[in-house]
């Protein structure tokens, strides 16, 4: 990736986080700290499951499309016919919704008023989030992120934006904003289709040949699959801890736990822009047999992430106790959570690739075992130490799971990589 595409890339997920917690603000300073512990809980579910639902596509794609020259692959029609898979199984998801799902978690687990209503609305967007995911995989594979970060750290918090400041305009209540979501997430999901047909015309074929290559299709999707349950398990160790909050304590804690969470992620910012393109050139270092080239691009990812991910944590360790100021006078936040959310957001943002290094090699199966290792440390320290210091507790959870994980990842990378 050249230097202009990673500028644009890396400043355009400086706005996508910047527009998201100007969203944050908006729905915070409007609904207060009870509500938007529901809209926490609602964002994280999504959150869940957006990792599973591209059915692990968005990794093994990149994968597939580095090598699929040398096993003279019709990518495009391969690809064409994956998305349709994908839509098809995510459109189950407010199907389940209708079908009474929503109404049994919102009468047994989470007991907040319009939630059932809420969680079918929030479902309605997956389906398109999926699809930009596995978009997201093709534009990449195609040397084109800057493209595609154009839609989705751009055009889609600018609408998510655009939206919110309907919504308040419109009404105060949490629905009007999961809708405002939804409704950003679909016209995304449109724009970016508009621009794949005028960008990469001839791609689609006629219904006849659909799936005419299912060998390659199904050998894609056997991998693909493992790497879904690799990142679903991920996406539980970012979740979980929200979603068992609102089991345990008052919305308006989990509210103010959440707020502290989305500002954390800032600290992966930088090295996520740096990273969008590092699956694609492991897997071809790999095929080639180049470890040491693999060796030079994960110490210059540390080295850089380390950097500037320790300036944004030391940022927020120190001025996120402030945070009511922004959100309202209904938020209380705790200094210790304000230390203990981005301590565990820079371990995973500085050896996060060394999870693309296991999946491009193969490894995926062995990355998986350490994430349900790390899912477990999480889980159990949740239900423990949450009944007996609240907020405290996730947190110091969180932070030990992505400590657990990504130092098992680290030493197997380096014992593969021959360090």
């Amino acid at each position: 990736m050249t230097f202009k595409e990673t500028t644009v890339v890396a400043f355009g997920m400086v706005v996508q986080h910047a527009m998201l917690l100007l969203v944050s603000v908006i729905v915070a300073r409007t609904v207060g700290s009870a509500d938007y512990g529901q809209f926490s809980i609602l964002r994280n579910i999504a959150t869940a499951l957006i990792t599973v639902t591209p059915l692990g596509l968005n990794l093994a794609m990149l994968k597939h499309s580095a090598l699929h020259d040398a096993r003279r692959i019709d990518m495009d029609s391969v690809y064409r016919d994956l998305r349709i898979i994908v839509l098809a199984v995510n459109a189950a998801l407010p199907a389940l919704c209708l079908l009474g799902v929503a109404d049994y978690v919102a009468a047994h687990i989470y007991r907040f008023d319009g939630f059932a209503l809420n969680l079918l609305i929030a479902m309605a967007s997956m389906p398109f989030l999926a699809d930009l995911a596995v978009m997201g995989a093709f534009y990449r594979a195609k040397n084109k992120p800057a493209t595609f970060a154009l839609f989705t750290s751009y055009l889609q918090p600018s609408l998510l934006l655009g939206m919110a400041a309907i919504a308040v305009w419109a009404g105060s209540g949490v629905t009007i904003f999961v809708l405002a979501s939804t409704l950003a997430a679909i016209a995304s999901s449109v724009v970016v289709l508009h621009d794949y047909r005028r960008r990469f015309p001839g791609r689609s074929s006629a219904p006849a040949r659909l799936f005419a290559q299912w060998p390659e299709i199904s050998r894609i999707l056997r991998e693909s699959l493992w790497m879904a349950l690799n990142l679903l398990t991920y996406g539980l160790m970012r979740a979980a801890d929200i979603l068992i909050l609102g089991f345990f304590v008052p919305a308006r804690e989990v509210g103010a736990y959440g707020v502290l969470t989305a500002i954390s992620t800032l600290v992966q910012t930088y090295p996520l822009a740096m990273s969008q393109t590092l699956g694609p050139q492991i897997a071809r270092l790999h095929h080639a047999r180049d470890l040491d080239g693999i060796k030079v691009l994960l110490s210059e990812h540390v080295a850089r992430a380390s950097i500037v991910g320790s300036f944004v944590f030391g940022g927020i360790a120190g001025f996120g106790s402030y945070l009511d100021l922004v959100f309202g006078s209904s938020f209380v936040f705790s200094p210790l959570l304000a230390l203990l959310l981005p301590a565990g957001w820079l371990v995973s943002a500085v050896l996060a690739p060394t999870s693309l290094a296991l999946s491009m090699a193969g490894a995926h199966r062995q990355d998986l075992a350490y994430l349900l290792i790390g899912t477990s440390v999480l889980l159990f320290g949740c239900f423990l130490f949450i009944p007996l210091f609240g907020t405290a507790g996730a947190a110091a959870s969180s932070l030990a799971a992505f400590i657990t994980v990504n130092g098992l990842r680290f030493a197997t990378v380096c014992r593969l990589l021959g360090s």
